[in-house]
């Protein structure tokens, strides 16, 4: 936990290699590596109950993705919203406690991936959009949506949200689907339940396949068992992280996201069981879109 929040609460600054001249996506993937950046900003470290940070990307970088990350709050705190902001210029993550009994301290830190685009064609400008869904509002006890990319277009990121969950109703899935170009959002109410109407939101991030040079979709399970879950999925070769996704399979509300995690060149996604202990197995998976290999001069 401790090495984990060393890394969390310092912005990931990987911009490098800014080649002179324009030069086309694919001739810059193969020079250099893309010129990306994660930037990142955080809540104070209360008891509030409820918690929402925006973070933006600097000047015109369009945003790929993002991400959430909740440090404290004795397994009481879940993620409830990591999205791209209504602006589209940065990420919007919240989280919220547990009604009832005592999550302590805690913080809650935002993560945006940007791609720039200074001295450099990468073909992004105007390039990126997102697509939103939201499900019915009702007391049903579990909600799916789907947000489908335009035709022709591609997935580079999954964003979730639960709207009037209060605390009681976790998202489940955050998850990618790169053959339909589409992403998942699923909720589902904790053990006991909620009377209160709620619903859930999903977004994708969307881009045309001439701005993602070396596309791809990679991913990793956890092991099947009954506590917390911690996966890591890495870009494979020089390629760089771009955007992530997540689910739970087994978990039934009793677990939920406290870090959707974009790192250097992989995803850290991290589900915790709530106090009440989850009745069996569940899996977690995390999902890494990456791109824009290049030359590492070895």
């Amino acid at each position: 936990m401790f090495q984990n929040l060393r890394r969390r609460v310092l912005a990931v600054a990987v911009a490098a290699g800014l080649a002179a001249g324009a030069l086309t996506a694919g001739e810059a993937a193969q020079g250099a590596p893309m010129p990306l950046s994660v930037e990142t900003a955080a809540s104070a470290f209360d008891l509030s109950p409820s918690k929402e940070v925006l973070v933006t990307c600097p000047g015109d970088a369009e945003v790929l993705g993002g991400g959430a990350d909740v440090i404290g709050g004795a397994r009481r705190v879940h993620i409830v919203r990591s999205q791209p902001s209504p602006s589209q210029t940065g990420w919007l993550v919240g989280a919220q406690a547990i009604p009832g009994g005592k999550a302590g301290a805690w913080q809650l830190h935002a993560y945006v991936v940007c791609a720039y685009h200074v001295n450099i064609d990468l073909g992004f400008i105007g390039d990126t959009r997102v697509v939103s869904m939201r499900s019915p509002t009702d007391s049903e006890s579990a909600k799916s949506v789907t947000a489908t990319c335009a035709a022709g277009d591609l997935v580079v990121s999954a964003g979730g949200r639960v709207v009037t969950g209060n605390g009681e109703v976790v998202l489940d899935d955050v998850v990618l689907d790169t053959a339909t170009q589409s992403v998942r959002s699923r909720a589902v109410e904790r053990e006991g339940g909620t009377a209160a109407d709620w619903s859930v939101w999903a977004f994708a991030v969307c881009a045309a396949p001439g701005s993602l040079f070396g596309y791809e979709l990679v991913e990793q399970d956890s092991d099947n068992t009954a506590g917390d879950r911690t996966v890591d999925v890495e870009c494979p070769g020089t390629k760089r992280r771009i955007g992530l996704g997540a689910s739970m399979t087994g978990a039934g509300g009793h677990a939920g996201y406290t870090s959707l995690f974009p790192a250097d060149d992989s995803v850290t996604v991290e589900s915790t069981v709530d106090p009440t202990g989850a009745p069996g197995p569940f899996t977690t998976r995390a999902q890494a879109v990456c791109a824009f290999p290049y030359s590492s001069g070895e």
